[in-house]
């Protein structure tokens, strides 16, 4: 994810991200959004400790976040990702 020159190297993969109530031409864009924003957290903040110790996460219950009206797809990616390592530093 990242490409800091001595870092080890990390491969997250997620099968399926599941945002329900949000219309088919804006999951790309959400979900690139996301994976820019995971990156970043893992650059800033380190490796969460569920993801330090390797091996798989069968599933993440992230919890829920809210969306505004007239947020873009950037905005929404992003609050995703925080959502989301907020889940794996637990």
């Amino acid at each position: 994810m990242s490409e800091n020159k001595g870092a080890p190297a990390l491969e997250v993969r997620i099968d399926a991200l599941v945002l329900d109530g949000f219309g088919p031409g804006n999951g790309g864009r959400i979900a690139a959004a996301f994976e820019e924003a995971l990156a970043r957290l893992f650059a800033q903040r380190g490796v969460p400790a569920a993801v330090a110790r390797g091996g798989t996460l069968p599933r993440l219950e992230a919890g829920s976040f809210t969306v505004r009206p007239g947020d873009r797809p950037a905005a929404i990616g992003a609050r995703v990702a925080m959502v989301v390592y907020e889940g794996l530093s637990r």
